[in-house]
């Protein structure tokens, strides 16, 4: 029978870290617990990498869709339009 107490702190965590190694960044943040560790240990910088990477960009496509002269420089919509005029 194997005595594992016999494994040191340092052991442990050598072999903690080897296996970390071999899991992606999804199956660690999986386990029971890392998830809300990790969110909160990192909130403000989880807040500004959302803001600068997804909500500013989908902000400012938003305001581009609602843009009158974007929605003229739509292939086919500045043709139709000039027809219109005609």
């Amino acid at each position: 029978m194997t005595d594992f107490n016999k494994i040191t702190n340092v052991e442990f965590d050598r072999a903690l870290a080897d296996i970390l190694d071999t899991m992606s960044a999804r199956e660690v943040l999986a386990i029971p617990g890392v998830y809300e560790a990790t969110s909160e240990c990192l909130n403000n910088d989880i807040l500004d990498y959302a803001w600068e990477n997804f909500t500013a960009p989908r902000l400012e496509s938003d305001q581009q869709d609602h843009d009158p002269e974007n929605i003229y420089n739509l292939p086919g919509i500045r043709q139709s339009i000039e027809e219109d005029q005609k």
